[in-house]
C-alpha cells in the first residue's frame, strides 16, 4: 500500500497489498496457537487455558487455591495437564474463583473443508450444533 504523493492514502497501481504491520503479531499468534493446539490434549488444553486466565488475573496458584478451596498441587496438575481424575466439583471451583463468564468448547475443526455440496445437503455442523444445544439448554430452563 502506497502514499500518493497527493496526499491520499490507498493502493497505486503495481502495488502488492501487505498485511497490515500492526496486525502481523495477532496473525503470528494464531498460526502457532493452532500449530500447538494440534498436539496437546483435552487435559493439556484445559490447564493452558486455566493458566493463561490465572495470569492474566495476576495470581500466583497460592491465590487461587485460597480462593477456590482446591489445593495448590491439583491447580499445578491441572494446569500441567497431569490432572486427568480431577472432578467437576474443583474445577468448578477454579472457575467460580477465576470469575469465568463463558466457556466455550470448540472442536478440532478437519483439515479438509466440506465441499458445497455437503454444506448444502447437511449444513454447517458446528451452527447446527450449537443451535440444538440452545435449543436444549432453553427447554430445561422453561420447564
Amino acid at each position: 500500500m502506497g502514499i500518493n504523493p497527493g496526499g491520499a492514502q490507498g493502493a497505486t497501481v503495481g502495488d502488492e497489498l501487505e498485511p497490515r504491520p500492526d496486525l502481523a503479531w495477532l496473525a503470528a499468534l494464531v498460526a502457532a496457537e493452532a500449530r500447538a493446539a494440534a498436539r496437546l490434549t483435552p487435559e493439556e488444553m484445559l490447564g493452558r487455558g486455566l493458566l493463561r486466565l490465572r495470569l492474566y488475573i495476576g495470581w500466583s496458584q497460592r491465590d487461587l487455591e485460597r480462593r477456590s478451596g482446591v489445593d495448590q498441587s491439583t491447580i499445578c496438575r491441572i494446569e500441567t495437564g497431569h490432572a486427568a481424575n480431577v472432578g467437576s466439583a474443583r474445577l468448578c471451583a477454579i472457575l467460580r474463583a477465576l470469575r469465568v463468564g463463558d466457556v466455550i468448547f470448540l472442536p478440532r475443526f478437519p483439515t479438509v473443508e466440506p465441499t458445497a455440496l455437503e454444506l448444502m445437503l447437511r449444513g454447517d455442523p458446528w451452527k447446527r450444533a450449537v443451535a440444538e444445544a440452545e435449543l436444549r439448554v432453553n427447554r430445561r430452563r422453561s420447564a
